[in-house]
């Protein structure tokens, strides 16, 4: 028997259009910083992004969930999105994304308390194998915006390298460098796999 342990990289190139910019500490406005303070005492962000519409968004960790708060350019608080399970949604939410999306799993749940009415409401982010779909919902299970994207085209084409190493005990057996190049071909087969 053999073990084979092959060893990749795989660079994907996004071509989404950045959203956020992520940015230093200190870069960040000190009314924003202190407005974090006082509206999260005891919390220092992880990471912070400006994003395109100039708010200050602060990733953060509180009592064990993934949270973002964001704030305008003076320190005024916007809204703050809180990673939730799925089981804590208020039940008119879970029974229309259960009703509606059948057959996706939940991949994310998010409280999004807001400055702007619905003041709060619930982000899910649903997924498929060919596809992922946000929806957002209000308190009383109304859909208020539903998005869906395709899942994204991972090209495997080129060569890929590895080792192939024998386990003790079988002498008729010997370590070798393994090669897999992969054309591209313009069919409906994405690939075609020529083993050296």
């Amino acid at each position: 028997m053999r073990l084979v342990a092959i060893t990749t990289a795989l660079l994907v190139a996004a071509s989404a259009p950045i959203a956020a910019q992520k940015l230093a500490e200190a870069a960040v406005p000190a009314a924003v910083r202190q407005a974090l303070t006082a509206k999260f005492s005891g919390t220092n962000a992880h990471t912070w992004t400006l994003r395109s519409d100039k708010s200050y968004v602060a990733d953060f960790t509180r009592n064990g969930a993934s949270v973002k708060a964001s704030f305008a350019a003076t320190g005024e608080w916007r809204e703050t999105s809180t990673e939730i399970g799925a089981i804590t949604m208020p039940e008119p939410v879970r029974t229309a994304v259960v009703k509606s999306y059948r057959g996706y799993r939940f991949a994310e749940t998010r409280r999004i308390d807001r400055v702007a009415a619905p003041v709060t409401l619930y982000e899910v982010r649903l997924e498929k194998p060919d596809e992922t779909v946000t929806v957002r919902y209000d308190g009383s299970g109304k859909l208020l915006s539903s998005g869906t994207k395709a899942a994204p085209v991972i090209s495997l084409a080129g060569s890929w390298r590895g080792e192939s190493i024998c386990l003790p005990g079988h002498p008729a057996c010997h370590d070798e460098v393994v090669v897999y190049r992969i054309t591209a071909v313009p069919t409906a087969d994405s690939s075609s796999t020529a083993g050296k």
